[in-house]
């Protein structure tokens, strides 16, 4: 809900939607991309890779734990594309089809 909510505060307050508020649809985008191509080649596999390795070896040192690091990776993968995909569902629920907030989140808490 995270990500509508942001189209929602969006459409509230103009000029409250920031770059860094759409970087984790880009993030699934590209990892969905990186995902498909590993079908043609599994050097697709690398930025996904490289940016695993990040986030493991940063949460790993910081905690002091292998466990912490491997659970950063998964958390992480799983927070920014859940906001990529509430981001892109709301954006196309409220500013291409312009249904209501009341329309667009059907499913949700309301």
């Amino acid at each position: 809900h995270s990500g509508i909510a942001r189209i929602n505060l969006s459409l509230r307050h103009p000029g409250s939607l920031k770059p860094l508020h759409i970087l984790p649809a880009f993030f699934l985008a590209g990892s969905l991309a990186c995902l498909a191509a590993a079908a043609i080649s599994l050097w697709a596999l690398a930025p996904l890779g490289f940016v695993s390795l990040l986030w493991l070896t940063d949460a790993a040192l910081r905690n002091r734990s292998l466990w912490v690091g491997l659970l950063a990776v998964a958390t992480s993968f799983v927070q920014l594309s859940g906001y990529g995909a509430g981001l892109i569902a709301g954006a196309w629920r409220r500013l291409v089809l312009h249904r209501s907030e009341r329309q667009a989140n059907a499913t949700s808490f309301f």
